[in-house]
């Protein structure tokens, strides 16, 4: 070997050796090779052609990746962390173990996670020695991921095997996104077992950008979205929607049963009545708090929060983790329960 190409061994060694020593640790320290204890609990995880288990505190590292974004306050993501883990063994129930499709959870896989941190550090440092080097050769990834997902994994371990019961009861610990102004609730509207869920004033939420929600629709669009979710309007025992032309005539057919904190229960269209969620659905509203109008062209509809507005709202305990205050009470807040290890 000449002079020359030692050198140019030599420097590409220096630039890939860090990278590939950083594999290597991730594949001892990451989830196939871990000195922790396992839960004693696993999730079966499905990936394209195959399937495999996975301990449920790492399972919980990749769902909260995949609803939070891992810039958010800590105290918030601890408590994220701590309501997946308690939804995870709500489902559970006594088994041992669940499929993550049993779940409904959204959740973002390794190889999902890898690529986009490693394409991310990649476009970061493209114009750097080490992000040429990776960009070009694939080289490193492992490391990158872990370096990227540290916080993450620190705070999933930092709240490990905590959950919130009621009565020895572990609950199910709903969330949404932004409320109408005051959490719901659970008794009232879903029934005595689900009495942990506090009515919550959520002062902050009204200022969020996304608590108002307009959605315009002509005559022909409100009707063929009830049409095409099945939703099928009544008048004296005969079809009627179908023939109505006129905004004024829909609106008039629609009435809104209301619970105490303003969300809609249930609308009655004619003699048809439907359930207030599905109709939101239908029509891709962000909300069931919401009041209905003609505009110039068709039927203007107005929706206040994000979501069934049952347990924590997301964005009041970033405003309560913003302003100090630990993950237990943020829980504690929205939840009439205790923490306690499962």
């Amino acid at each position: 070997m000449t002079d020359r190409k030692k050198f140019i061994m030599l420097i590409l060694f220096s630039i890939f050796f860090p990278l590939v020593i950083g594999s290597v640790c991730v594949l001892v320290n990451g989830n196939k090779i871990s000195k922790a204890k396992p839960s004693g609990k696993t999730i079966l995880v499905d990936n394209k052609n195959y399937s495999f288990e996975m301990d449920m505190e790492n399972f919980i590292s990749y769902v909260l990746m995949a609803q939070m974004d891992e810039s958010e306050p800590e105290e918030l993501l601890k408590a994220k962390s701590v309501i997946i883990r308690t939804y995870i063994l709500y489902k559970m129930k006594d088994k041992a173990q669940i499929a993550a499709s049993d779940l409904g959870m959204e959740y973002r896989n390794y190889g999902e996670l890898k690529n986009s941190r490693f394409q991310d550090f990649c476009r970061e440092n493209i114009k750097s020695p080490k992000g040429m080097a990776a960009y070009f050769t694939g080289i490193g990834s492992y490391k990158i991921y872990n370096e990227k997902n540290k916080k993450i994994k620190r705070i999933v371990d930092k709240t490990k095997g905590k959950i919130i019961k009621k009565q020895g009861e572990t609950i199910l610990p709903l969330f949404h996104n932004i409320s109408n102004g005051k959490t719901r609730l659970g008794e009232e509207i879903l029934g005595k077992e689900y009495s942990y869920l506090k009515s919550v004033i959520c002062q902050n939420d009204i200022k969020e950008q996304e608590y108002l929600c307009t959605r315009y629709l002509t005559v022909n669009e409100f009707k063929e979205k009830l049409s095409a979710n099945g939703i099928v309007v009544f008048k004296d025992g005969k079809e009627i929607l179908k023939n109505i032309k006129d905004k004024k005539e829909i609106i008039n057919l629609i009435t809104v049963e209301k619970d105490k904190e303003g969300y809609a229960l249930k609308m009655r269209i004619g003699d048809t009545v439907v359930l207030a969620d599905d109709f939101s659905k239908a029509l891709g509203l962000n909300s069931t708090d919401m009041s209905i109008e003609e505009y110039e062209k068709g039927i203007r509809i107005t929706t206040k929060g994000n979501g069934h507005g049952f347990g924590m709202s997301i964005s009041y305990a970033r405003y309560l983790a913003g302003h100090g205050k630990p993950w237990q009470e943020i829980l504690s807040t929205f939840y009439d329960g205790k923490i306690v290890e499962y």
